[in-house]
């Protein structure tokens, strides 16, 4: 025991400074280490560490969380070693004293009283006494902290005199109340005089002061980190803005981090549809994602990007990293199954609030402390990176996206702001549906009814043959498509015979003739009469085969276009009676007749049919399309005629303004007026309809 600050030049207080000043590589070895020469230099039967926390009812409750000397290095089949509870010498009453230190903040002594029932107020105790040690916050608490706090009026403070109202309840459950340090810790020594107590607390004191400096080396441990980091991270931001394009800046990212961090693959993955879609891996230029090791290092990263956390395999214990030892490591362990010494990290891209991507590092070693690879401090570190270059590259991203999909992504990031950043593209779609069903039902305009149609002359004659003959010969304006006037002559018929008939039948007029004025002459009436029928007979043949020779020449009945016929080929050849030779028809007025479906045969409010005389459309014809001329209902047949297993019935329509180019037998489509409605009940009407006559509303 070092209680004489004489011996403070000695080689045993210098190994003490040596060890303490020497740096521990976290808090855990440190804190061993200050528990031991606490204990070295105090005498101590026992040293512990406690730390405050909120009970159950919100209460502060203090615990221990590191013993000296170690149960398992004392005794290794004790409890404590166990991973239970550390054995605590006068437990009740150590628990009372750190409770004290924590809630004031200030150092103590305090006597034993060995029964539970409390401090003993005479401070005098053959048990021995309790150290409770005010662990310090800060430099600058410490230094305002009084060096004799021990001490009442200047005066050593005795173990009787310093005695801190006991607890309401023994052991751990303290009085509400909230901590005033960050722990206590307490040392459990023999029954001392008041000097030697008082010597002791000060060299207590004095080690207790290196504290600051194992935390002024972790915060400049942790600013050289942070600048290593950042220094890393600009180069990083350097690299992939001389990048020709998204994929070379992903190949750059994971080959510089897979070098800086020395491990032996990198891989990143871009975030698609809610799912890893693997980039780029490094010092590898092609790759089959198909293969069974990329699936289960896409699968690694699907089980980051779900967890929205880094992932360690395997994974450290909970009290050295509390986030990286809570995580789901199932897929890394799969991915890591084939090699015991590999450790596995993904972590999360993040850009803005969103994970835009996954990195995933493969090392067996060499990064971490004494060679175990990736630790948590390593973690943070690529992390931090990771979060200053993500949102680099998804600029980089968006900026080799064509120029549709920037567009959709400009939307989706502007719309975000209205509905919010989850599933963003589906609520757009539902709100716009919704207000296009509003629209359509609101909003309305002209119905039409559409149909079929063949345009066909308004009027229109058949140019027949009026007797039985021979064709002679055809005018020269006598085929289909000319121009004719009325009267004009088509066609002569062959009247040779007829001539030759009419010449007999005027032969046989002129004997009857004779015969009856010799009959009448000799006075024979009977012989008169006969020779006068006879006369009369001839003459209606005369009469008769005149008339057929009259109408050899067939003309045009009205003035049209021939539409129909041809006889070139055909002269000489006979003809019979009422046999159709041409089609003539006037092609300034054309009518249209539309076949239309008896379910268009629309009914009105009042009853009456939507299509009837005087309804208004429009027509365009197959050869010209584009254009479309006006038409007005005549009337509708009311006889149905079936095609193709439907009714439909004839419309027939006069185009009002025809042009020049139509020609009878043009078909077109027909779009016919039936009245303003909605667009719900035009889009909806067949089906509604359908399902009418399917239930029979």
């Amino acid at each position: 025991m070092l209680t004489d600050q004489q011996e403070l030049s000695s080689s045993a207080w210098q190994r003490l400074v040596a060890e303490l000043s020497a740096p521990a590589p976290d808090d855990r070895t440190f804190l061993d280490r200050l528990l031991r020469v606490l204990g070295q230099v105090s005498a101590a039967r026992q040293a512990v560490v406690f730390v405050p926390m909120n009970g159950e009812r919100g209460e502060l409750i203090v615990r221990p969380i590191a013993l000296w000397p170690s149960p398992t290095a004392a005794n290794p089949g004790s409890a404590g070693g166990a991973g239970g509870p550390p054995p605590l010498l006068a437990g009740d009453d150590v628990t009372r004293a750190a409770y004290a230190a924590v809630e004031s903040g200030v150092s103590r002594v305090f006597a034993l009283s060995g029964d539970g029932g409390g401090f003993d107020p005479s401070g005098a105790s053959e048990r021995g006494h309790v150290i409770a040690l005010a662990l310090p916050s800060e430099p600058s608490a410490q230094g305002d902290r009084d060096a004799g706090a021990a001490t009442t009026d200047g005066a050593p403070t005795t173990p009787g005199a310093a005695n801190a109202p006991e607890p309401k309840s023994a052991g751990p459950a303290g009085v509400p109340g909230s901590a005033s340090c960050p722990g206590a810790i307490t040392l459990v020594i023999e029954a001392r005089s008041r000097g030697a107590i008082q010597s002791t607390m000060a060299m207590s004191e004095v080690v207790l002061g290196y504290i600051h400096l194992h935390s002024v080396r972790g915060a400049l441990r942790r600013s050289a980190a942070s600048f290593s980091a950042t220094d890393g991270a600009a180069k990083l931001l350097a690299a992939i803005n001389g990048a020709s394009t998204f994929k070379s800046a992903c190949i750059t990212v994971v080959n510089t981090l897979a070098r800086q961090h020395g491990a032996d693959r990198a891989a990143l993955a871009w975030v698609r549809r809610d799912a890893c879609t693997l980039l780029a891996i490094s010092d590898t230029e092609h790759f089959d994602r198909r293969t069974a090791v990329l699936r289960k290092l896409e699968e690694a990263m699907d089980e980051c990007l779900d967890q929205d956390q880094p992932v360690l395999f395997p994974a450290p214990p909970m009290d050295e990293d509390a986030v990286l030892g809570q995580a789901i490591v199932h897929c890394h362990r799969e991915l890591a199954a084939g090699d015991a010494r590999l450790r596995v990290c993904s972590m999360p891209l993040r850009a803005g609030d969103q994970v835009v991507g996954v990195l995933t590092l493969e090392s067996r070693g060499g990064s971490g402390p004494a060679g175990t690879g990736i630790d948590p401090g390593v973690v943070d570190r690529i992390q931090a990176t990771l979060d200053l270059v993500a949102p680099t590259l998804a600029t980089r991203r968006r900026d080799d996206q064509p120029l549709p999909i920037k567009a959709l992504e400009s939307l989706k990031t502007t719309s975000a702001m209205l509905v919010g950043p989850r599933h963003t593209l589906w609520k757009l779609a539902a709100i716009l549906v919704l207000v296009v069903v509003i629209f359509c039902t609101l909003y309305t305009t002209d119905h039409r009814v559409g149909a079929t149609a063949e345009l066909r002359p308004l009027e229109q004659r058949i140019i027949a043959s009026p007797i039985d003959g021979v064709i002679l010969s055809l005018r020269e304006d006598a085929e289909a498509g000319r121009l004719v006037k009325a009267g004009q002559p088509l066609i002569d018929l062959d009247t040779s015979e007829l001539k030759l008939q009419a010449q007999e039948a005027r032969a046989r007029v002129v004997q009857a003739e004779k015969a009856m004025a010799q009959a009448m002459k000799e006075s024979k009436p009977a012989d008169a009469a006969r020779a006068q029928a006879q006369a009369d007979a001839a003459r209606a043949q005369e009469s008769l085969f005149l008339s057929r020779i009259e109408r050899s020449t067939i003309a045009a009945p009205i003035d049209g276009t021939l539409v129909s016929g041809n006889l070139r080929d055909k002269v000489g050849a006979s003809v019979k009676l009422g046999e159709e030779l041409f089609r003539i028809a006037p092609l300034g007025r054309m009518t249209a007749v539309v076949m239309l479906d008896e379910t268009d045969l629309l009914l009105g409010d009042d009853g009456q049919p939507l299509i009837r005389p005087g309804t208004r459309g429009e027509i365009a014809t197959r050869s010209n399309p584009g254009a479309g001329f006006a038409l007005t209902v005549q009337r509708v047949v009311p006889l149905a005629q079936a095609e193709d297993g439907k009714n439909r019935f004839e419309v027939w329509t006069t185009v009002d303004e025809p042009a020049s180019w139509m020609r009878p037998g043009m078909e077109g489509v027909v779009r016919l007026d039936s009245g303003r409605r909605s667009l719900m009940w035009i889009g909806t009407r067949r089906v509604t309809d359908t399902l009418r006559v399917w239930f029979w509303w």
